[in-house]
């Protein structure tokens, strides 16, 4: 008799709730509107979090690093035109095995500057390497002459120099040879 009144019970326990969770379509279609609403309101508190407290310190930190980065790129460039600022550039100078730069840039200025004093410049050197002997591959006369760079003594010595080069009428060896002043290209900032 119990089991039968406790499976009975149930039973009406079973219908009584059913008739009390009958919902329609437009009872399910406001209950998902709010819980849309509700995941929808968190979901954006929650990204509101990762962009305030994430995603702006690394935007600003960004910012200043480019702002570092130009301002040491404009030291850079201030340090290299110090660092040049005796040097005057030849190129076209044809390169040869075991040659002395030396005394091949002292004899273009001699030819520029009848004056010119060997004592004016300090040290030459090419720039990079030299080109590989008898590369197979065809070269034109430039592709063979790296750039040479001589340094002078003192940057109004290399002015002298290179003023004098501007105003001769003469060139150095038919046109192929050119002094060049480095100090001219600075990188523009963006």
């Amino acid at each position: 008799m119990d089991l039968c009144y406790k499976t009975g019970h149930a039973e009406t326990s079973k219908q009584h709730v059913s008739a009390q969770l009958s919902l329609s379509y437009s009872d399910i279609d406001t209950i998902a509107e709010s819980v849309e609403s509700k995941l929808v309101s968190k979901f954006n508190h929650m990204l509101q979090k990762i962009v305030d407290f994430e995603i702006k310190p690394l935007k600003s930190k960004v910012e200043q690093l480019e702002i570092d980065i130009n301002r040491l790129m404009e030291k850079v460039d201030n340090l290299e035109q110090y660092g040049s600022h005796s040097l005057l550039r030849v190129s076209g100078i044809p390169e040869s095995a075991g040659e002395n730069t030396d005394i091949i840039v002292r004899s273009i200025f001699k030819e520029i500057d009848p004056d010119f004093n060997d004592l004016d410049i300090e040290r030459t050197h090419r720039n990079g390497p030299l080109s590989p002997p008898n590369s197979n591959t065809p070269t034109d006369d430039a592709a063979d002459c790296s750039e040479t760079s001589a340094e002078f003594i003192t940057s109004d010595t290399e002015q002298t120099y290179y003023n004098n080069k501007t105003r001769s009428k003469k060139q150095p060896r038919q046109n192929m040879v050119r002094v060049i002043n480095p100090n001219t290209k600075i990188r523009i900032l963006r």
